[in-house]
């Protein structure tokens, strides 16, 4: 009877545990540490510095945006990218930008809180720059 009940619960068991997440695309870089930022931290605004390899694509001229990185969360691409600042605080939903000496700041899709609701938050680099993002960190 116990192994019955064993070979009942084991088929089912599987199919129900969770998975490990799964990126949208391969070498993604799966966000982790990321901190609640901004001038009022009732906002909407996170911050994710990364690896070395990743500050070294980071936009410094507000004029000429051409940061590479997309930002998913699960696997759909979040955005508009190249955000102002206040902007991804005051208004969020998805809005992100790599910036100099700050890393990428970013809203989730519904404002709330990335480090809680469950969801995971992944970085991509398209083309030859993931290469030097993974060489560099």
């Amino acid at each position: 009877m116990a192994l019955a009940v064993f070979a009942a619960y084991l088929p089912v068991a599987l199919w129900t545990a969770p998975s490990a997440p799964q990126p949208p695309k391969p070498g993604a870089l799966l966000v982790s540490g990321a901190t609640l930022f901004g001038s009022d931290k009732t906002k909407h605004m996170f911050l994710y510095r990364g690896p070395p390899g990743l500050r070294a694509l980071e936009d410094s001229d507000p004029q000429n945006q051409r940061s590479p990185v997309i930002l998913y969360e699960n696997d759909k691409a979040l955005g508009p990218a190249y955000s102002a600042h206040h902007t991804i605080e005051d208004i969020g939903l998805g809005r992100y930008a790599h910036w100099k000496d700050f890393g990428i700041m970013f809203s989730s899709s519904d404002n709330t809180d990335p480090r809680y609701n469950g969801r995971n938050y992944w970085i991509v680099i398209p083309g030859d720059t993931a290469t030097v993002a993974k060489s560099k960190s």
